[in-house]
């Protein structure tokens, strides 16, 4: 795996080494140092980095602040400033040039290390919210159906090139005029003007202007019968931002309406995860304090428990109870800070190759005593030719034992656990690569929407009464992602829920 290069840029040059060093510890790779704004912006073109750590004050005609914005204008290369100046006026400066980080020195290599992390992943959230603003655009400029969208005042943001041929009007003279002014409507049997549905739907504000026949005027007088709908756009807030028309023939709505709904909610699922990502972020420093805190006045209590569970073993037994249940109640937290470490920060991936079906048939070993008990059949299916992957073992045999364990769960009176790993059907949806898929099935009651809408939510459970808090499947997700992979819960009431992880393979 390449590791993340970066640009520091630092005009002193104990500090620059200093900095250089703190990075590689962490894991990262130095691109090269510079000591002016005008060698940061020539390497920075040359080696396109992943990331620029810039120090704000540099000596020379260019400082740190106006070398990124031309960086991030050029490049769009992510920028960490790192300055022992923390007034308003810098500040202000620097959050004009969109900065991913701003951290003061001095400065721990751990705060360095969340920072670079944050940052990095931030970068590629946009990139990917990016891509996906770029594929709506390009649906919507290539479908056979006319879209003009609006912004909350009703004025025209965006016209496809059939809006425009349908209207008359070309996106440079209509962007900014209203709504009612580019698109005229009269009711096809009586010929009356009919209100532009844009200002109808942001009136509302929730609701969705049903689809209805209509005389479309175009700007040269030609007269068009179209169908048209009409439907907010809005933030998770609830927040209106606009509204998008689409007019089109009435055989050829259902196709766009879909295309643009699946478009619509790609581009939200990003602005999600790009929101999510800042939370677990959050709640990864904080789970990380807060394990650090307790765990060594946990380690004080357990040994406390031991001792008084050696001095009084004769005595009576109710006081005998009360500190095996102390004692516990505290393994059972002990259990719990180090499961919101590991969250915090899951260990390094050490690669190493695996046949696939010998991995699972490890993790079912372990398993095997357990769901005999419990009357639950057993069955596997592999390729013959069978599948190698690359994998930090003990991450992944965690993943697959969590999914097992939870699909034992499931069948408390018995049933069926299927476990089928195959090559992808369709590649063409992983270009970097080869990938293949392993099923993990059961046969049990299956998961409630709401709660299934929710599984990867760090300490979410439904399995409070069986010691679960809630991590297990939010870091079984961060692994398999962060083996370049990805994991999926598809789950049926009353047919049972298959757990799906998708893996490149060699």
């Amino acid at each position: 795996m390449r590791k993340k290069q970066i640009l520091i840029v630092e005009d002193e040059r104990i500090v620059a080494a200093d900095i250089k060093m703190s990075v590689e510890k962490l894991g990262f790779e130095v691109a090269a140092t510079a000591n002016s704004g005008e060698e940061a912006i020539q390497k920075a073109l040359e080696l396109k980095p992943d990331l620029v750590l810039m120090d704000v004050v540099l000596e020379g005609r260019m400082d740190g602040i106006k070398a990124a914005s031309i960086i991030r204008a050029s490049c769009k290369i992510p920028i960490i400033y790192l300055t022992a100046y923390s007034d308003d006026k810098t500040l202000q400066r620097a959050k004009i040039t969109e900065p991913f980080g701003y951290i003061i020195k001095p400065f721990q290599d751990r705060e360095l290390h969340s920072i670079i992390e944050i940052a990095l992943y931030k970068h590629r959230m946009e990139r990917k919210l990016a891509e996906n603003e770029e594929r709506l655009s390009t649906i919507l400029k290539s479908i056979n159906d006319a879209v003009i969208a609006t912004d909350p005042n009703g004025r025209v943001t965006f016209m496809n090139p059939v809006a425009q041929a349908l209207t008359g009007w070309t996106q440079k003279h209509a962007k900014g005029r209203h709504l009612k002014d580019v698109f005229i409507i009269m009711d096809v049997e009586t010929g009356v003007p009919v209100e532009d549905p844009v200002s109808r739907v942001l009136k509302k504000e929730d609701e969705i202007e049903a689809a209805r026949d209509a005389t479309l005027i175009a700007r040269d007088g030609t007269e068009y019968t179209i169908s048209f709908s009409c439907a907010p756009i809005q933030f998770d807030t609830g927040r209106m931002s606009g509204a998008v028309l689409a007019f089109q023939d009435i055989s050829e709505r259902k196709k766009v309406m879909d295309e643009l709904k699946k478009a619509y909610a790609d581009l939200k699922a990003t602005q999600q995860e790009l929101i999510q990502s800042e939370k677990l972020a959050a709640l990864g420093r904080f789970s990380s304090g807060v394990a650090h805190e307790i765990k060594n006045p946990l380690g004080v209590i357990l040994g406390g428990t031991e001792f008084l569970e050696n001095k009084f073993n004769q005595a009576e037994p109710d006081l005998r109870k009360a500190i095996e249940k102390i004692k516990y109640a505290t393994r059972r937290a002990n259990t719990i800070v180090q499961d919101m470490l590991k969250f915090a920060k899951p260990s390094d991936l050490k690669a190493e190759k695996i046949r696939l079906k010998d991995m699972v048939k490890e993790t079912l070993s372990l398993l095997e005593f357990g769901t005999s008990l419990k009357n639950i059949k057993i069955e596997t299916y592999f390729p013959r030719e069978g599948l190698s992957i690359e994998v930090d073992k003990n991450q992944i045999q965690q993943v697959f034992f969590n999914l097992m364990m939870n699909a034992v769960d499931a069948m408390p009176r018995g049933g069926k656990l299927r476990i089928k790993a195959y090559e992808m059907e369709e590649p063409g949806n992983h270009p970097d690569g080869r990938f293949c898929a392993i099923e993990i099935k059961d046969s049990g009651e299956g998961i409630p929407e709401e709660n299934l809408k929710r599984l990867f939510e760090p300490f979410f459970t439904t399995k409070r009464d069986k010691k679960g808090i809630g991590l297990g499947l939010s870091m079984a997700k961060i692994i398999v992602e962060n083996h370049k992979g990805n994991l999926e819960i598809d789950s049926t009431l009353g047919e049972g829920t298959t757990a799906k992880i998708v893996l490149p393979y060699i």
